[in-house]
């Protein structure tokens, strides 16, 4: 009898035929001795929808070439397996599809057969989830992270096109971070790759951010105020979002004199002398507001000065009467005509008012 004797390949030899003592012959056969035909591959990578998708099964042992067949189950539509043992085509229709392949060699008379229970996983197309990203101001802290969903995780992104604002960067896992430092606004895209062996697959998004000034108080001075003088002044701020609180965190201002909420400095100063302040303003950007200072000064003097620009016209024979005014100084004031001369039938009292016909 023939059986397996454990090795691969072509063996010779001669098998001795005798008739008796008197004769004998020989003839060279040949014995095709082959290992056990089984199928290599236990696992399938999952089908990316929409892509198309091509992986080619092995087996070892047995007698090349092999046929491949599908013994049981039914393959995403789209796909076929191919006697070579190629599954290829595109399919669109996710789900997990069990399949048993069958591998018959080429060994004559009777060829060798082996399957294998095989499962194909057709995922959803890659898609970016990540629908905006956010705005940013210059000199703070910026991080998005970005997401997508499907294909084979894990992730690996980067940047494709465009021009991320300066002091940002993508990670390969998935985050634009760091510090912007240019405002401006600034478009890119971004692309993800999944990790699909055969061939990854990927997506794209293109996003536009906008990068803000810092947000700051650009009133730089303030003007001088004096004793007993309304006083208003408006602090300008760049950015931010409002409304704005106002707060003094240093120092104080001019006694009289306060802020509202609409960042306006008011009141009649009461008492002169110069007054060193921290300003301070909060925005209302959520979840982290913004401050920002300014160190200001009012200087509020003393010096007295009339206050009265000019006078209305009097008519002829009409009866004239108009207070002038007069700042700083000490309380009452005296008044007198320093020069030049009055209309006919007026007078200066001391109190300041010029009255007559």
């Amino acid at each position: 009898g023939i059986r397996d004797i454990g090795v691969t390949g072509v063996q010779t030899c001669a098998l001795p035929i005798s008739d008796g003592a008197s004769t004998s012959i020989s003839k060279a056969l040949s014995l095709r001795v082959a290992a056990p035909l089984i199928v290599t591959t236990t696992t399938l990578p999952s089908v990316p929808s929409a892509i198309p998708y091509s992986i080619t099964l092995s087996a070892n042992g047995g007698a090349a070439p092999f046929t491949w067949t599908l013994d049981s189950g039914s393959l995403p539509p789209g796909l076929s397996l191919y006697s070579n043992g190629t599954i290829s085509g595109t399919t669109s229709a996710t789900g997990a599809y069990p399949i048993v392949v069958r591998v018959t060699d080429s060994l004559s008379p009777t060829a060798q057969t082996a399957t294998q229970s095989l499962t194909l996983t057709v995922n959803a197309a890659l898609a970016i989830t990540t629908a905006t990203l956010p705005d940013g101001t210059v000199s703070h802290a910026y991080t998005a992270p970005l997401q997508a969903q499907s294909g084979t995780p894990p992730y690996y992104w980067t940047l494709s096109a465009g021009t991320l604002p300066p002091g940002l960067q993508i990670l390969a896992s998935g985050a634009i971070l760091g510090t912007p430092t240019t405002p401006g606004t600034y478009t890119f895209t971004v692309q993800v790759a999944d990790a699909t062996l055969s061939a990854p697959v990927t997506a794209a998004a293109t996003y536009t951010v906008h990068i803000a000034s810092a947000f700051g108080i650009t009133t730089a001075s303030l003007p001088k105020g004096s004793t007993n003088v309304a006083y208003t002044q408006l602090i300008l701020v760049t950015s931010g979002l409002p409304p704005y609180t106002w707060a003094i965190t240093l120092g104080s201002l001019p006694p009289g004199l306060a802020i509202d909420n609409t960042g306006t400095i008011s009141g009649i100063p009461t008492k002169a002398g110069i007054y060193n302040f921290l300003l301070q303003a909060t925005d209302s950007t959520t979840p982290t507001v913004q401050t920002a200072t300014a160190a200001l000064v009012i200087t509020v003097d003393n010096t007295m000065a009339v206050t009265t620009d000019a006078l209305p016209d009097a008519t002829l024979n009409v009866n004239y009467d108009q207070t002038l005014k007069a700042t700083n100084g000490t309380l009452p004031y005296t008044w007198s005509l320093a020069g030049g001369q009055l209309p006919a039938g007026m007078n200066l009292l001391q109190s300041g008012v010029l009255l007559g016909t």
